[in-house]
Formats: C-alpha cells, structure tokens, sequence
C-alpha cells in the first residue's frame, strides 16, 4: 500500500536524542557522518554546510536538514557566528492496517537545505523550536510527551509550507481563527459575512484562503464539523432530531442528505447500533420480528423512503397505509408488532 508523507507525520514516533539551543564559537566545526537525524534552523548568523559534496552558506531562515549515512561538514565565520537550533532524532511509524499493526520505513519530504521565507511561519517555527528546547532542559519524565507533541508540530508546518504553492502562515492563523469560532458557535446560524467580519477579512479573501489552506470553502467546512459532532451525539444515543437541532441543522430531511452523503451511511445507522447496545430489551420485539424476516439491522433505515427510528417503524408504515417498507421487504402485519 503506498502511504503519504501527512500518513508519516500522523503516525510517527520519533525519539530525540539531541536538542540544543546552539551559540557556536569561532572554531566551531562538525566534520562526521550521520547516524541519525538532524534538523537546524539557524536564526542568526552564518555557517557553511556541506552534505555529500553539495555546499550551502546558511543565514536567517535557512533549514538544514541530514539523514542518516549523509556525511556532513559544518564551519561558521568569525564575524557572524551561528545562531541556530539542533535536533537530532531518530523515529518509526506504527500504522494499524488490517487489523494488525505494521512499522513503515518512509523518508521525511526535507532536502538538504531549503529557505523559509514566510515571515510568520518562521517566527512560528522559531517558538516552537525554543518551547522544545526549554523543555529538554527541565529533563523531567513527563515532558517527553510534550516533546514529541512540539517536534511533530514543528515537521508538519515545515512539511506544509513545502508542499502547497503560495502557502502562507499569516492564512493559517486567519484559518484557525475561524474555525475555532465555528466550533464554538456551530449549533446556530453562521453566514460568510460573519465569518469574514469575526476574521477581519473580505468574504472573497477568506474564501481563497480556506481552500488554500484546508481544500474546502468555509461553509463546506462548517457542515464537516457539524457532521462529525453529529455522528459523537449519535453514537451516545441521542435522537437523529434532537441532534439534527444539536449541531444547527434547521431541517431534519436536510440534516439526514447531508450526513449520508458525508458518512456513506444514513444517521439511523449510528444510532440503532448504539441504542440496541446500550437497551438490549428495549427494541426486542422490533429486533425478534424483522430477524425472522430475514432482515438485516443495517438495513432498519427505510419505511417508504422516509427515515424511520426503529421503535417507529410499523407506526410509520402503518400510518402512511404502506404495504411494506420498500428498502426491506417487511410486510404491515409483521411490522405491527413493533408498534
């Protein structure tokens, strides 16, 4: 199976040998080779690098990057000694597949060297790299959680801001603002021009920066939220309508449309598993009579192209004068039992 590098940086483990918050002297050198991983951010300064016959001259910005079995050559200059931040690593990446886990050897998507030229992402950056390396300092148990935490921030911004043409952090913040108020307010109405207000941007602009930086305009996003805390309220066995109304979803037919097409599955799925889970008696009789039909639990979704809650569905069908229920082939009289 082929894995993306996001697949890597989701799943990684990485273990960090070495954090340093450098202040090289004028006879600083590195001359060896590499037995492990090593990121530096220089944030003053100077140096010459050579990996592999390849040189670069890094100041202010620049990102150097070796693997392991790269041999590495490293001087600052006497006048404008280096400044930089250090890490060196090691990782695995445990995938779950198939019902079983499995270690996958992907390479990280850093070259040698590379510049980081937006100003708030490197500022950004730079934080990051200095709370990690306050916290490799208080050499306390705990911290190592946060460490990981931190490091795996750091690769994935830098990882983003390589790969996506016209990436800026300035969008992402604007971005990450904006969803924490639809977060926080997704069960009433939300428009684009109180978004765009909330993000002190224009409509059109916070619309370009949305898709650059998630693939999805603002309101698609908000309903993909909305649908994900609908499916949480679901599997807790609150009611398709309650939830519909929970998540700011005016029409329960609409609400309904939109998670099937979102999830595959209709919202009664959810809620039936969960229901019969939690209340095994409850749905007895409903359970015993559409079993002996023949009929499937997964399929307790349709009575006459109407969603139905199970405890519903012979009222449904019956009120409606239906023979059967179309989706399953019961028949009224097996039906109104589960009345």
């Amino acid at each position: 199976m082929d894995y993306s590098t996001f697949t890597t940086l989701h799943n990684m483990f990485p273990k960090l040998l070495y954090v340093i918050d450098r202040n090289a002297t004028a006879g600083w050198v590195l001359n060896n080779v590499m037995s492990c991983h090593n990121l530096m951010l220089v944030y003053e300064g100077q140096a010459e690098f050579i990996c592999n016959g390849n040189k670069c001259t890094a100041s202010k910005g620049e990102l150097i990057y070796h693997k392991p079995g790269d041999k590495r050559y490293a001087r600052t200059f006497p006048n404008t000694l280096l400044r930089c931040y250090a890490i060196d690593f090691v990782y695995t990446c445990p995938v779950f597949e198939n019902g079983e886990w499995k270690l996958i050897d992907m390479e990280l998507p850093f070259s040698f060297s590379q510049r980081i030229t937006d100003e708030y992402l490197f500022i950004k950056v730079t934080e990051l790299f200095s709370q990690l390396t306050k916290s490799a300092l208080s050499a306390r148990e705990q911290a190592t959680v946060r460490e990981r935490a931190i490091f795996i921030e750091i690769l994935t911004l830098l990882f983003q801001s390589t790969q996506r043409e016209q990436y800026n952090y300035s969008s992402v913040r604007i971005v990450d603002k904006v969803i924490s108020y639809m977060i926080e307010n997704h069960a009433r109405s939300l428009t684009l021009p109180e978004l765009s207000e909330y993000a002190g941007v224009s409509i059109s602009y916070l619309g370009y920066v949305f898709r650059n930086v998630t693939g999805k305009s603002p309101i698609d996003y908000l309903i993909e939220i909305r649908i994900n805390m609908a499916k949480n309220l679901l599997k807790d066995g609150v009611s398709v309508t309650e939830t519909s109304s929970l998540v700011g979803f005016n029409d329960i037919y609409y609400f309904s449309r939109v998670f099937k097409l979102a999830k595959a599955s209709p919202p009664q799925n959810t809620l039936t598993r969960k229901f019969l889970a939690l209340n095994p008696t409850y749905y007895k009789s409903c359970h015993e009579i559409l079993l002996q039909e023949g009929i499937n639990e997964d399929n307790w979704q349709c009575c006459d192209n109407r969603y139905c809650r199970p405890d519903r569905i012979g009222r449904n069908c019956h009120r409606r004068g239906a023979t059967s229920c179309r989706n399953t082939g019961v028949n009224r009289s097996a039906l109104d039992h589960c009345r």
